[in-house]
């Protein structure tokens, strides 16, 4: 197997991660007791003070993440801190070249065992190769349009051309804000393979919104999306429907954006007008009826993705919330929804997919 492909999140991973990551904490605690009291038990109080200290600021002050994070996350802070401080110490102390080396190598084993035990808690990064950024994405060129956009195609009507490739493609572009004013970043189109032949399918269209932090290439390179979508696709003739993946950061500020307009940015007005029109218009997709449309998200995304479907459902009739936040929030927690507002419930999905 190539490095890149190797896993971070499966049990084994994480085995390695715990046990690296324990011999080299041991490693920088080993010593006299002199400087078990005089440099261990310091830098374990100065590197518990600056965890709790990351607490404070990230979740009670300004909410950086918009939900509170498990506490074991600061305890491998606490720790990986307090490697680095260890391994300063050792560095300046230790007589031999090779010592020191060992030091800076075991505070940057802990570094990496804490961050792998995050990254498989939220499965962020699933290979190296995700964690590197994945592999490059071309431009998104000219495209053949359906000529005759009515109803999607389905299984029952779809007979594979003997040009369709065996996959799809992922290509990057940008979707202006022409009309909200937005300056959006770079966004991602998957383009299924009954879409790439000379005579492409008429297909639906999936958008699909980001966390935060986050941006659209992580549905690429954490999530996977070219093989899902593949997989998928093999087992339906080709056909998958279009996924567009906007930057929905864009243009909001410093809070997750909840896509709703505000005074941070037209956010709704972006996901709801621009990238619609966008699609239609350069892709030929969408064209004949708001069903073809679903919008979905993840964590702030899948709030994003709720807000969108019930403020705009003569848009997207049809939305995906994953692990989505309770409301939007703003600084301190702050719900932006009220209570009514909130129970609001969603309408039902009007069609299924028209190959399931």
């Amino acid at each position: 197997m190539n490095p890149v492909d190797w896993q971070l999140i499966t049990p084994a991973a994480l085995t390695v991660f715990a046990i690296a990551g324990g011999l080299s904490l041991l490693w920088l605690i080993a010593g006299h007791r002199r400087f078990l009291v005089r440099t261990v038990l310091p830098a374990a109080v100065l590197g518990t003070v600056c965890a709790v200290g990351i607490w404070l600021v990230t979740e009670k002050v300004l909410n950086v993440w918009g939900a509170p994070q498990p506490p074991w996350f600061y305890v491998l802070g606490a720790a990986a801190i307090t490697a680095v401080l260890l391994a300063g110490r050792k560095v300046i102390s230790q007589p031999h070249r090779w010592q020191r080396a060992l030091s800076v190598v075991a505070a940057l084993v802990v570094l990496a065992a804490a961050a792998g035990g995050i990254n498989a808690y939220f499965g962020y990064y699933p290979t190296l190769r995700a964690a590197a950024g994945g592999s490059d994405i071309a431009e998104l060129g000219v495209v053949t349009a359906p000529d005759d956009p009515g109803p999607v195609t389905t299984l029952g009507d779809w007979t594979p051309p003997a040009d369709m490739p065996a996959s799809g493609e992922v290509r990057e572009t940008t979707i202006p804000g022409t009309v909200s004013g937005v300056d959006a970043g770079t966004a991602y189109v998957s383009l299924p393979p009954a879409y790439l032949s000379a005579t492409p399918a008429n297909l639906p269209v999936l958008v699909l919104i980001h966390g935060d932090p986050g941006g659209p290439k992580d549905w690429i390179t954490g999530g996977e999306l070219p093989a899902v979508m593949d997989a998928y696709a093999a087992a339906h003739k080709g056909l998958a429907p279009i996924v567009v993946l906007p930057d929905a950061s864009a243009s909001t500020g410093p809070p997750p954006s909840p896509g709703l307009d505000s005074n941070y940015g037209k956010a709704g007005t972006y996901l709801s007008t621009d990238v619609p029109d966008w699609v239609r218009s350069t892709l030929g997709a969408g064209t004949h009826a708001p069903t073809d449309w679903a919008i979905g998200g993840f964590s702030p995304g899948g709030t994003c993705s709720l807000t969108l479907a019930m403020n705009h459902p003569d848009v997207y009739p049809s939305f995906l919330d994953i692990s989505g936040e309770n409301a939007p929030t703003i600084a301190a927690g702050q719900d932006t929804l009220s209570p009514t507002t909130s129970r609001a419930t969603p309408p039902p999905s009007r069609r299924r997919a028209p190959w399931t």
